[in-house]
């Protein structure tokens, strides 16, 4: 955007003009005027009227927020970056949003932020959510084409009303609508941020205008009961699809990745079954290889939202803020917070971003249990000390060390430029249902726990109450046939109660409680729909798999095929059988087993590293018990951490118990250990 000696408008002495040529020039030529932050200054932009097509006129002005100044922001799918971006997309969207009769007043984030000047872009990036806030109307330009005359847009606008998605029994009929949500535009970090606080969207495909609460309503509507059983005739079920996966988080198309993947996962798949069948021996890299394929293969390759979609973030921030203000409340424990700095930075993994210190930065408008202010933004800081920032404050603010019950999904996104402390779970997703189950710390609190801003060491207080003696299989039980997995789990059993009698021992009530998932009895209820299984039920499923076994046409009955179904006779299981499996199935696809020197059995996450001889430690202030290595020649006071651990006997603060207690009931500093975390 250059500057021309003809005006199409008055020179206003306050202002800063710019004309639009079709060359671009670096931001560095334009002379922009220092802002003014103890007035909350921000520049805007005002748009000249002109017939399309023509060159773009427009002037710079400095206002104040507290001023309550007028204006329309808009969201063109620019990231913040150090030249001045007018590109065709920007170009296209000045045109289409101009008025042809009057002066149009915008905020666009790429002009009216110096973008050579890091202190100002800094400043500004803090003032982003009472941006979007005061914005009268956010424009949100999307650079795709539409045949607005089709009848499917008219219903768009009856959405919610007298139309309903499912109400059509075709989905294809909506495809044009869900085409919108399958660009790469609403995969974008700060664009998913700047949609949830605007007041009022305006959704602008090229030039024709939608109705942004209508589509917001129509992506709702689509991901509604996402993790909720549906019919498979229900016509959401293939939209879902459909909007989902066209775009990787590179902003790639990956459709053609999509199928490759599900073909490799269906030969990794059949390939692991037969080897399991023939019960030949099989080479350790030969089981390694397989199953890395299965599950790198079996992850989704589509970016997240926030909270599924900007209707249910808008919501959810919008509650959570409401509820910081509102004192008379019981505070809700950290895992539960909504619009926590920690639960976005979590979510923010993979949506597109250019620099991944916006994991951090581009949050900061939603937070609502952080000061904004508290958070120092220096694009220039490592980012292993930009991200330790969102640790810190969750500490200072929960006195908890509940992300290390987070362990690295290492098929999620993957920073090789950088390296950070094993504790620090920056692929990490959103926080496990685990952690609200387990009390292992037995309440007490991380009031000493800290990081090291320059190091980013953690160091924390703790005790050591077990050891690793052996690490079973890392094997996808789930897909694996049931007789060969309940095999191996009963040689287990066998390692870690060596003198005990008859079996089977998998039938020990603390050995199926492992195979099903550790919720709270509320979250279970809401993930599951149905209540928490009984010891009687959970042996009850254990048993009725077995007998279907016998019973199946198919060789190799596993749990999969209880809960997808496929064989004959197909009363093999009873309804109420096939819910319960799809629990123990979603717990077996992500279980490794492993014992303990002091007799107990245990499961981790199937790609953590666990070793023998790695130990058990209970760590205040953190809800699971968590497996540490020890880093050596550091005299045994600096660990490693390998992730967390469902231990029998620790879930329920019984490592803390019978310690020495002072009068006013906290532990005796002489039983506890402080060691750092690297």
């Amino acid at each position: 955007m250059a500057s021309g000696r003809k005006r199409s408008a008055p020179r206003r002495p306050s202002g800063e003009r710019v004309t639009k040529r079709p060359k671009l020039r670096p931001a560095s030529a334009f002379q922009y005027r220092a802002l003014i932050p103890a007035r909350h200054e921000i520049r805007l932009l005002e748009v000249l009227p002109a017939r399309p097509d023509s060159r773009v006129t427009a002037r710079l002005f400095h206002v104040s927020l507290d001023d309550t100044p007028q204006f329309d922001a808009l969201i063109y799918g620019a990231e913040l970056l150090t030249r001045f971006p007018v590109n065709r997309n920007l170009r296209r969207a000045l045109d289409g949003l101009r008025f042809p009769d009057r002066p149009r007043v915008l905020w666009i984030d790429a002009i009216c932020i110096n973008q050579a000047d890091y202190a100002e872009r800094e400043q500004q990036v803090k003032l982003m959510r009472r941006i979007y806030s005061a914005a009268q109307r956010v424009c949100a330009w999307v650079d795709h084409g539409v045949v607005p005359t089709l009848r499917v847009f008219d219903d768009l606008q009856r959405l919610g009303e007298s139309v309903e998605i499912q109400d059509i029994y075709d989905p294809e009929y909506w495809y044009p609508v869900a085409d919108i949500f399958r660009n790469p535009y609403w995969h974008r970090l700060w664009i998913q941020q700047e949609l949830i606080l605007a007041q009022h969207i305006d959704v602008y495909c090229r030039r024709h205008r939608f109705n942004g609460q209508k589509l917001l309503l129509f992506q709702q509507k689509a991901h509604d009961g996402t993790f909720q059983p549906s019919r498979v005739d229900d016509p959401r079920r293939k939209l879902r699809t459909y909007m989902k996966g066209t775009y990787d988080k590179e902003g790639r198309r990956a459709e053609t990745k999509s199928k490759e993947n599900l073909r490799l996962n269906i030969e990794a798949r059949d390939r692991i079954r037969q080897l399991c069948l023939t019960k030949e021996h099989v080479p350790k890299k030969v089981w390694e290889d397989l199953l890395s394929l299965y599950r790198s293969t079996n992850a989704p390759v589509y970016a997240d939202v926030f909270y599924g979609g900007i209707s249910q973030a808008k919501r959810a921030i919008s509650w959570a803020q409401q509820r910081s203000q509102d004192s008379s409340g019981p505070d809700l424990p950290p895992e539960q917070q909504r619009g926590s700095l920690l639960a976005l930075f979590a979510q923010s993994r993979s949506l597109m971003m250019t620099d991944p210190r916006d994991r951090v930065y581009g949050v900061l408008g939603l937070v609502t249990d952080t000061d904004p202010d508290a958070v120092r933004v220096d694009y220039a800081m490592p980012l292993p000390r930009v991200f330790s920032q969102v640790f810190q404050l969750y500490i200072r603010r929960y006195q908890s060390l509940s992300f290390l019950c987070k362990s690295n999904d290492l098929a999620g996104e993957c920073l090789p430029d950088h390296e950070f402390p094993s504790w620090m779970p920056v692929r990490q997703g959103t926080v496990s249902a685990t952690i609200g189950a387990s009390r292992a710390s037995g309440g007490f609190k991380a009031d000493n726990a800290r990081i090291d801003p320059e190091t980013c060491i953690l160091s924390a207080e703790g005790v050591m109450v077990d050891a690793i003696s052996f690490v079973g299989d890392r094997e996808p039980f789930g897909i694996q046939p049931v007789t060969y997995w309940l095999e191996k789990l009963e040689h287990y059993c066998r390692r870690v109660w060596p003198a005990s009698g008859a079996g089977p021992l998998y039938e020990r009530e603390d050995v199926t409680e492992l195979l099903f998932p550790l919720m709270t009895p509320g979250r279970h209820r809401r993930t599951w729909r149905a209540e928490k299984l009984t010891p009687e039920q959970r042996l009850d499923t254990v048993r009725s798999l077995i007998r279907a076994c016998s019973r199946a046409d198919r060789r190799g009955f596993s749990v999969s095929d209880a809960v997808y179904g496929g064989y004959t006779p197909v009363d093999l299981l009873t309804l109420d059988q096939r819910m319960r499996c799809r629990q123990l199935h979603a717990t077996l696809l992500d279980a490794t087993f492993l014992g303990t020197k002091g007799g107990r059995l245990a499961t981790v996450r199937i790609d953590d590293a666990t070793e023998v001889g790695d130990q058990v430690w209970i760590i205040l202030g953190c809800n699971m018990p968590i497996i540490l290595r020890p880093v050596e020649g550091t005299h045994g006071d600096r660990y490693s951490v390998v992730g967390p651990v469902i231990i029998q006997g620790l879930m329920d603060g019984e490592g803390v118990r019978g310690l020495s207690m002072t009068d006013e009931g906290q532990i005796s500093r002489e039983c506890l250990r402080r060691i750092e975390l690297q």
